[in-house]
């Protein structure tokens, strides 16, 4: 029940009913209500409530750990970030040993490209993109 976990997160935190009225804006009576189920937190008191004790509103509703806030979302994002940078500097990087080492397979991809950058070219350009794409994704807010 939320009246429960309001007061058992409450108390985990150290606080007195005063001191989380505080904090969230509200009266001890108002907390005091909240913890006997003789009245519910408006929306806008629980997002409060729940930053106040270190949870997410669904955690504090429905009891139930979750996702603590949209910043928990992001590792996928960071992680493809990530994985589309160390893809595109391998890449690069691997275009270039192979013009080191075999100069005559360089040549004879660059003969063959129809397009104005030669092949090679093309295929250092993609990597450079890839690692591009990845800078972005990390860097998104």
């Amino acid at each position: 029940m939320l009246s429960h976990r309001i007061a058992a997160l409450r108390k985990s935190k150290g606080l007195s009913q005063e001191q989380l009225a505080e904090r969230v804006g509200v009266s001890r009576q108002a907390v005091s209500k909240w913890e006997t189920g003789a009245a519910s937190p408006e929306f806008d008191k629980l997002a409060a409530l729940s930053a106040c004790l270190g949870v997410s509103v669904d955690e504090l509703v429905t009891g139930v750990p979750g996702e603590a806030s949209p910043k928990q979302g992001r590792p996928t994002a960071r992680r493809a970030g990530l994985a589309l940078c160390l893809l595109g500097a391998c890449l690069l990087l691997g275009a270039g040993m192979a013009v080191l080492l075999f100069p005559a397979a360089a040549e004879q991809v660059n003969a063959s490209s129809v397009l104005t950058i030669r092949g090679s070219g093309l295929v250092m350009l993609a990597a450079l993109g890839l690692a591009a794409a990845g800078v972005v994704l990390l860097r998104r807010k």
